[in-house]
């Protein structure tokens, strides 16, 4: 700011020498009259007159899926983010906090800053009394109201105004304002003129460029007189500070960026902001999946405590054993839902990686306009043979839905290790939806994933690939079985999951598990078990409970019909289990090891259970 006001005080000194009669076409003073200081006297900051806006927009943009946003950028909001910048707050040191330039202001309050001046022994003090924007047909003005005062009384005042033309450099993914004409008072100075005086600046201030603090963004390219503003700085500017945690959500907004989905125009009183949400929007998916919503409590907050991933992987485990000794299959399939769950978890519900901005609208009641990062998740799916995987993101942007997916499709498997290369990232996509954000820029996202803790099934390696290995996959059943006592032998990616082969790490446990699932079989022929689960289980009212003893008479039936129970008999009867409270669920496991002999129900569980 100081760098202007040196500025302001050569363009006299520059002038001070022509004649009387074209300095009185200098002096201009109304121009403390047309300082908007009815805007400083109101309780809005210009962020607050910001937000109104956007939220105007975005509530006219829900309501028409083919609607873009468009944000009017007013004298009044630009004018009320200069003064925001002039008197400063907790986070930004203004330059005169005290500025309020009213008809009865006193002492600084009446001026931004002030600076001593000597002409040829004059002593005095030139002011910067107002700074602030209109618009004027095609051209952006910058006025500055000047005043300078001697000690003998004499008072010169007089306004600079700076014409400026507006870009949007696309190409070059920049905010172009170019100077047009500067005049000062009714006097138009000549480009030559003005660039003498930035020059001196210059020398005077020993920089190359002219300060931008007035707005904090943006830098002078004297040469050229056009002050470029690169997008970028834009994220800077609204993008929460120290946010490692909202990479993902800074990540989004360069690319929106970067893809020219927000342009820039001056029209008519306003300077227009076009975003193109329609392109990026989703109206089919608009939600996390349900199952997500296990971990969140009766008000809808995420409650991390309601879901125990180790327990959820013991019941895992537990369907593997009943899966070993009703089909004899010793291979069991993780579903998506579980990792989704434990990486959900993991993330604390993905509550850090959105930002709320709060401001007060024009009754002064607070209001809230919320970019959240919902949540992030798997999909395994197969197409035409071909494993394909989907890690999709749900973003909302204060109500409208945006869906994220980064397509990761099969390289390499060896030895069972599986190596995923992201092929392709999306905004907006969805089926029948003709027009959505490609994005070919794909590092920053690999960035991000690599940046994030392993997954449940695998980890990111240095190349931005994702790796699903038996040595993750061994990890995680560890946590639901006593530590090394099983081991994965081979890993299949199929339709909603990951099939993994599981084999014990030596004969003598593996002839313990043999021995458990040979009785567990024979437990299900036992019609005492059905007395005992009745009376342990709620099996009369409809819920958890009574679909899980349901499920298992269901297996029995068909184990007495002679007919093959099947994986998904299995599935089913442990989607009811897992529903079920952790005393129930004891409860149900108690009924069958109290049927087999104790000392193989000590072995097994001494053996692999944690």
């Amino acid at each position: 700011m100081k760098k202007l006001l040196i500025t302001l005080i050569l363009f006299v000194v520059i002038t001070a020498g022509i004649p009387l009669t074209i300095l009185g076409m200098m002096y201009d003073g109304s121009a403390n009259d047309e300082i908007p200081r009815d805007l400083y006297t109101e309780s809005l900051s210009g962020m607050d007159r910001l937000l109104m806006d956007v939220e105007a927009a975005f509530e006219e943009a829900r309501g028409n899926p083919e609607a873009d946003l468009e944000i009017a950028l007013s004298e009044d909001i630009i004018n009320s983010i200069i003064y925001d910048r002039i008197i400063g707050d907790d986070e930004n040191e203004g330059t005169n906090p005290n500025y309020l330039p009213t008809e009865d202001c006193v002492d600084d309050q009446c001026y931004i800053l002030q600076e001593a001046i000597d002409l040829g022994g004059r002593v005095g003090t030139i002011r910067l009394n107002g700074l602030w924007v209109t618009f004027e047909e095609d051209l952006i003005v910058g006025n500055a109201a000047i005043e300078v005062q001697y000690e003998d009384g004499f008072t010169f005042k007089s306004r600079v105004k700076l014409q400026l033309l507006v870009e949007d450099d696309l190409e070059n993914d920049e905010f172009i304002i170019a100077f047009d004409r500067v005049s000062i008072g009714r006097i138009p100075l000549t480009r030559g003129l003005f660039t003498r005086v930035i020059s001196l600046v210059n020398r005077v201030t020993g920089g190359n460029s002219i300060g931008t603090d007035a707005l904090g963004l943006g830098t002078l390219d004297v040469n050229n007189l056009e002050y470029r503003i690169e997008k970028s700085e834009f994220v800077d500017m609204i993008a929460p500070e120290d946010g490692e945690e909202n990479d993902l959500t800074v990540t989004l907004l360069t690319t929106i960026f970067e893809n020219n989905l927000i342009t820039f125009k001056l029209e008519d009183t306003a300077f227009m902001v076009n975003v193109r949400m329609s392109i990026m929007r989703n109206v089919d998916v608009n939600d996390i999946p349900s199952y997500l919503y296990d971990l969140h409590d009766i008000d809808g907050e995420f409650d991390g405590t309601l879901f125990n991933a180790e327990r959820h992987l013991q019941s895992r485990f537990e369907a593997f054993v009943f899966n070993m000794a009703l089909t004899g299959n010793t291979a069991l399939t993780i579903n998506q839902r579980t990792f989704n769950k434990i990486l959900y978890q993991s993330m604390d519900g993905f509550e850090e990686l959105g930002f709320v901005y709060e401001y007060n609208d024009s009754l002064g009641n607070p209001q809230a306009f919320v970019v959240d990062f919902r949540a992030l998740w798997f999909e395994f799916d197969m197409e035409d043979n071909e494993i394909v995987l989907s890690i999709k993101g749900l973003f909302d942007f204060d109500g409208i839905p945006s869906l994220l997916e980064i397509r990761a499709e099969e390289i390499s498997s060896s030895s069972g290790i599986y190596v995923f290369e992201i092929t392709e990232v999306s905004l907006g996509k969805e089926p029948g939806k003709d027009e959505y954000l490609s994005i070919s820029n794909l590092e920053p996202f690999k960035n991000f994933l690599k940046d994030m803790d392993d997954f449940p099934f695998g980890e990111i390696d240095s190349n931005g690939n994702l790796v699903i290995n038996t040595a993750a996959l061994t990890d995680l059943i560890d946590d639901g079985a006593v530590e090394g006592s099983v081991s994965v032998g081979s890993v299949e990616i199929v339709q909603g999951g990951i099939r993994i082969n599981i084999e014990a790490t030596d004969q003598n446990l593996q002839g313990i598990l043999d021995d458990f699932s040979d009785a567990l079989n024979t437990v299900f022929t036992d019609p005492n078990i059905n007395t005992t689960l009745e009376s342990s289980l709620n099996t009369v009212d409809d819920g958890p409970e009574k679909d899980t003893y349901d499920t298992f008479t269901n297996i029995q039936n068909k184990i007495n019909a002679n007919e093959p129970v099947t994986e998904e008999d299995i599935e089913t009867l442990f989607e009811s289990y897992d529903q079920m409270s952790p005393e129930s669920q004891e409860a149900f496991m108690n009924a069958f090891k109290d049927s087999i002999d104790p000392s193989l129900v000590d072995d097994f569980e001494s053996s692999f259970q944690d």
